[in-house]
């Protein structure tokens, strides 16, 4: 809260959902607690609101990622984002949507 005080501005990147998610709730208390500081409408960054796909090809698609972060703060600062560029990722051993092998499920 002492940030948005001071830069009336915020940015909440998350992985969760963006509707009834941790970082909702961090822009809803901002909003309550601080409205008339905030300078800017604040930004959310988290997963879309519909199933995550259990494909890994796909599930990339849904995570935000940084340049998905640079142009929410972008925005937020009101000056171009450009396109920055970033250091390629390397491909995790195991995708993240990869259940663990002692899962077995009702499936």
């Amino acid at each position: 809260l002492a940030s948005v005080r001071k830069t009336g501005r915020l940015v909440v990147a998350d992985t969760g959902g963006t509707i009834g998610g941790f970082g909702a709730e961090i822009v809803a208390m901002a909003a309550e607690e601080l409205g008339e500081a905030l300078t800017r409408p604040p930004r959310r960054l988290g997963m879309p609101d519909c199933p995550v796909p259990t494909s890994p090809a796909l599930s990339v698609l849904c995570y935000p990622t940084a340049a998905d972060v640079i142009d929410a703060v972008s925005a937020v600062l009101g000056v171009p984002a450009g396109r920055v560029p970033l250091p390629a990722q390397a491909a995790p051993a195991v995708p993240a949507d990869v259940p663990h092998s002692g899962f077995t499920g009702p499936f």
